[in-house]
């Protein structure tokens, strides 16, 4: 706890906050001390939560890449629909994520792999 509020106070901002709140809802009791870092800025910390996407959540990375990629693209954001339609449009990824589980349907990608993403950023949108 002491090492949490110590990073808190050298970035003291909710956004950082809220960055790290959620990092450390997925520390485990038997994670090496050594393996839980916090970063000292926003966006460093930003970047490692991204990355963790992929790492921790299993992600697909260029699921992860693309979405970040289309929400940083935009003027002025996305809605679920959209970002699923841009999602489906690229045969990149399309490739990727459809198997002998998931097969191609209505030029969708599969409804599951939005689901998971969505709910390990949820919090951060409204």
């Amino acid at each position: 706890m002491n090492y949490v509020l110590s990073k808190y106070n050298n970035e003291q901002k909710p956004l950082y906050l809220k960055i790290i709140i959620e990092t450390i809802k997925n520390w485990k009791s038997f994670d090496k001390l050594k393996n839980l870092k916090l970063e000292n800025t926003i966006k460093k910390q930003l970047h490692n939560f991204i990355n963790d996407l992929t790492e921790i959540h299993y992600h697909p990375k260029l699921l992860v890449d693309r979405f970040f990629g289309y929400i940083n693209a935009s003027k002025d954001g996305l809605t679920e629909n959209e970002i699923i339609d841009l999602l489906s449009l690229d045969e990149n990824l399309t490739k990727i994520l459809f198997n002998k589980f998931h097969k191609f349907n209505h030029n969708k990608i599969p409804i599951t792999y939005w689901i998971r993403l969505h709910n390990s950023f949820k919090t951060f949108i409204k």
